[in-house]
């Protein structure tokens, strides 16, 4: 994974671990797998987005809460996309998606052309 350059801290967080990176944007992700995880009953990790001052970032185009439900092979996916994303011109979130199209159903989420994620499924 080559995005373990920009891993900076890992923590033992409720019967399981967490991950926290900090890219060159300046922005970070949170990556974990516990009890109370979204997912990790399954195998799945959840990721959040995290402000310049590590703490999460609720306010973003990308998402408005935790992303769950990340099986360990997406992780890297996201944490790239995490990584380009900026505030544009008038402050407005500016990201592209990687290849996942306008709207596609993906494991139990739909993303649109945004980068929101919305959970259709069961916790």
């Amino acid at each position: 994974m080559k995005m373990l350059k920009y891993l900076v801290e890992t923590n033992n967080m409720r019967d399981g671990m967490q991950l926290k990176f900090k890219f060159d944007n300046g922005y970070g992700a949170s990556v974990v797998k516990h009890k109370g995880s979204y997912g990790s009953k399954a195998g799945c990790w959840e990721i959040a987005v995290l402000d310049k001052e590590g703490e999460i970032d609720y306010t973003t185009d990308l998402t408005d809460d935790v992303i769950g439900w990340i099986k360990p092979e997406e992780i890297e996916r996201w944490l790239i996309f995490i990584s380009n994303v900026h505030h544009g011109p008038g402050g407005d979130w500016q990201a592209e998606w990687l290849g996942m199209g306008d709207e596609e159903e993906r494991d139990g989420r739909n993303i649109d052309n945004n980068g929101k994620t919305e959970r259709n499924h069961e916790i």
